[in-house]
């Protein structure tokens, strides 16, 4: 889908990136809250049904939620306007941050202090709080002494209910609590683990969070990418290759050689940086392509792709990270200093063994 304002592409990605649950799950008992781990884990769905309607609700109707909106097609990604749009939606989970941790379960309800409730917001760089409140209020939740646009005067207390299900609080502040261990600093955000629901975060009371998994990237890229990548996968381990998830970028997986270090060859979903998001990247990194480009026969999906590399804006008059060929009686002068520098969009798995071959070249003259 096609949306006008960054605010709604980013709540796009955080509902797609929200982790699978499994069936069964640990949670320490630090964070159950009176709850059984049955009750906490039904809670937990609950929650996951909960959040992918907000951020269905964000993307059909940002306005409602107060979050500023700055279009995609008026600014660029990196400006000040994109990037305060962008993390905006942080600001709903932050809301229910605050609530949890400046509160206390009482029969089910969350009896919240005003006091701390405002200087968490204040911390935390909440802004328009009274556009999310009355959003929740339309997702289920009650908030007493509550008149549209803020609370009572003189309210030195106020009572968060979820109607629905009297155990929802309850696991929302066990869930907000493990939250807390893994803070950003002043940054105004918790880690990403906790905005996507990754429910693996629960078994520890740590400030070491779990990695990634590679099904996480899979359940985002889809099925029919996840077999190019699958298959892929499988080929680079001859070379004792294997792919990590970067923490905060579940979009995002790298090639790691077998020193645990990037090479900088990876898969990504494209997002609002790109033309057009929500297509399979394969980046590969070919430093040495003037040595074997000649020889080879490409369909002309993967020709295109070689041609289109981002060009040397000839910023230096010796750039060591100049990277001339000819292919195609093309003449070429592309950037290494470019991320996107030889990019393969929706690869097809028909295709696979082409894009292997470029592999194995590329990792031959590495050997050399």
């Amino acid at each position: 889908m096609d949306y006008i304002y960054y605010v709604q592409k980013q709540a796009e990605y955080y509902r797609k990136m929200i982790v699978p649950i499994v069936p069964t799950f640990n949670i320490h008992s630090e964070f159950v809250f009176g709850l059984s781990q049955e009750e906490w884990v039904e809670e937990f769905k609950r929650f996951h049904t909960v959040m992918k309607s907000i951020y269905e609700d964000v993307c059909n109707d940002p306005i409602s939620y107060g979050l500023p909106l700055y279009e995609v097609e008026k600014y660029h990604t990196h400006s000040k306007e994109a990037r305060e749009s962008l993390a905006s939606v942080w600001r709903i989970g932050n809301i229910l941050y605050c609530l949890a941790m400046s509160g206390e379960i009482v029969s089910g309800d969350l009896y919240v202090n005003t006091q701390k409730f405002d200087n968490m917001i204040s911390e935390m760089k909440v802004k328009n709080k009274a556009y999310i409140i009355n959003s929740l209020m339309k997702q289920g939740f009650y908030f007493s002494n509550w008149d549209k646009n803020k609370f009572s005067k003189g309210c030195d207390q106020f009572v968060v209910s979820y109607p629905e299900a009297s155990r929802f609080l309850a696991m929302l502040k066990g869930y907000c609590t493990r939250a807390s261990y893994s803070l950003k600093g002043t940054k105004g955000y918790v880690n990403t683990h906790f905005y996507i629901l990754n429910y693996r975060v629960m078994e520890e009371k740590t400030n070491t969070l779990p990695d990634l998994e590679l099904t996480d990237f899979e359940n985002l890229i889809g099925e029919e990418n996840t077999k190019f990548f699958r298959a892929f996968l499988q080929y680079i381990k001859k070379y004792d290759y294997s792919i990590g998830i970067e923490e905060d970028i579940i979009y995002k997986a790298t090639f790691l050689n077998h020193k645990g270090k990037e090479t900088g060859d990876y898969f990504r979903l494209t997002d609002y940086h790109y033309p057009q998001d929500g297509l399979l990247k394969l980046r590969l990194k070919l430093n040495n392509i003037e040595k074997y480009i000649h020889n080879c026969q490409w369909p002309e999906a993967i020709k295109e792709s070689l041609l289109s590399a981002t060009p040397c804006r000839h910023c230096k008059e010796e750039c060591v990270m100049r990277l001339s060929f000819a292919f195609d009686g093309v003449e070429k002068d592309a950037c290494r200093c470019e991320g996107d520098v030889f990019s393969f969009f929706s690869p097809k798995i028909e295709h696979l063994h082409y894009y292997q071959e470029l592999f194995d070249l590329e990792r031959e003259c590495l050997i050399k």
